[in-house]
């Protein structure tokens, strides 16, 4: 006859190794999982040949940045290896590794500042709206009969990239004021304000994650006062914030 109390004593006692089983495996996975070993690379890209292996676990200590990459060295040897592949048990430190991993990633704000070929400084500022960047920009000259500003609100998109350059194209509307003696908008150099329409297309070089330079061609048609069409290129530094 089967008595209870004899079948539960060993089911009882293999559960109780289970749980320890399970309880030893769910303890030790972290540390299994710290020990992926780290490619170290000859330089910074993964083109370059990877020229020895740590494990994660391995004080490193980090030496210099460049783009997306840091040099580290286990004080024997030295290696590139991406920010983002750095472990938290490496010699860097939690806020270490934040800090590095901020600042490769671009802001969404944009902020601008150049000059363009009517000798007028320009500034601008922009952000993402949908698959548009809503931007605001504000011209300045003020070189005797050249006298004047304009701002604008309008809107940019990506038109086309090609390998590292980008083109961007903006359109936008605004207001003009022609000061007091500038021929701009009324060739009696009398103070007067237009409305305008502006648009313009920026060559875009990439020079760092957060920094790019860019060619701007821009054609401003005023819809009062005289009605002119001004153009100009402008070289303008773009930052992400």
């Amino acid at each position: 006859m089967l008595v209870p109390g004899n079948f539960l004593h060993p089911l009882t006692r293999t559960m109780g190794w289970l749980l320890c089983i399970t309880a030893f495996c769910l303890i030790s996975a972290p540390s299994w999982a710290q020990q992926d070993q780290l490619y170290l690379r000859k330089g910074p890209g993964h083109a370059y040949p990877v020229i020895f292996e740590v494990s994660s676990t391995e004080q490193l200590q980090p030496l210099r940045q460049q783009g997306e990459w840091l040099l580290l060295t286990n004080g024997r040897r030295q290696g590139w290896l991406p920010v983002s592949d750095v472990p938290e048990s490496s010699g860097l430190s939690r806020a270490q590794i934040w800090s590095l991993n901020d600042a490769l990633r671009p802001g969404d704000w944009h902020l601008q500042g150049g000059w363009n070929s009517e000798t007028a400084l320009q500034l601008g500022i922009s952000h993402p709206l949908s698959q548009y960047r809503l931007a605001a920009r504000y011209t300045r000259s003020d070189a005797g009969e050249q006298a004047w500003s304009s701002a604008e609100l309008g809107l940019e998109h990506l038109l086309s990239r090609y390998s590292v350059w980008s083109l961007l194209g903006f359109a936008g509307l605004g207001v003009g004021l022609n000061e007091e003696g500038s021929r701009r908008w009324d060739k009696l150099g009398q103070e007067t304000s237009t409305a305008l329409f502006t648009l313009s297309a920026d060559v875009i070089w990439p020079l760092e994650t957060r920094l790019d330079v860019r060619l701007r061609f821009q054609a401003s048609q005023a819809l009062a006062a005289d009605q002119s069409l001004h153009t100009a290129v402008a070289l303008i530094w773009n930052m992400s914030l």
